[in-house]
């Protein structure tokens, strides 16, 4: 109750018509959430940040993994607009340039098992771990991806159990 009558008060959304706070100077006020990310992570805790919509979130996000040490490599994964857990694994195989000379949609399309995503999964993530760096792998928009993208539960624990293979 308390969340919902102060929310404007303590997740300010600094841009109020759209736009990439990270970037502005308005990014205030997260520094002791930043040094917490950082300690977690260099603790290799898992982290789920959740906050209300229009908060800072993936601002929060950005920022830590431009500011993470060179002993970090980072995997930064938009998933809002994903629907089906074939995109979501092409997107990090695009990213990770794990399948050079396919398309987003071959990649896609070729990945339509679970046996077939997990190796795609494999190789992308190896091209992160061969720089003997930490990965730091962050799913942005992850709640959204769960409850508006996967429509049935058993898509979403085959995913993450895909996911979780891969790693």
């Amino acid at each position: 109750e308390q969340l919902k009558k102060f929310q404007s008060r303590l997740f300010p959304s600094t841009i109020p018509d759209g736009g990439n706070i990270e970037d502005k100077i308005d990014f205030l006020c997260r520094k002791e959430e930043l040094k917490y990310l950082k300690a977690s992570i260099e603790q290799g805790k898992h982290i789920l940040l959740v906050a209300p919509r229009r908060s800072g979130k993936t601002a929060v996000l950005k920022q830590l993994s431009r500011t993470l040490s060179e002993n970090y490599s980072t995997l930064f994964v938009d998933m809002q607009g994903y629907t089906t857990s074939e995109q979501m694994t092409a997107r990090i195989c695009d990213l990770a340039g794990s399948e050079s000379g396919k398309t987003f949609g071959e990649i896609r399309q070729a990945a339509k098992n679970k046996e077939q995503q997990i190796t795609f999964l494999k190789r992308a993530f190896e091209i992160y771990l061969q720089s003997e760096k930490t990965l730091v792998f962050i799913l942005d928009e992850l709640v959204m991806f769960l409850q508006d993208g996967l429509k049935e539960k058993e898509q979403i624990n085959e995913w993450l159990k895909v996911l979780e293979s891969s790693c």
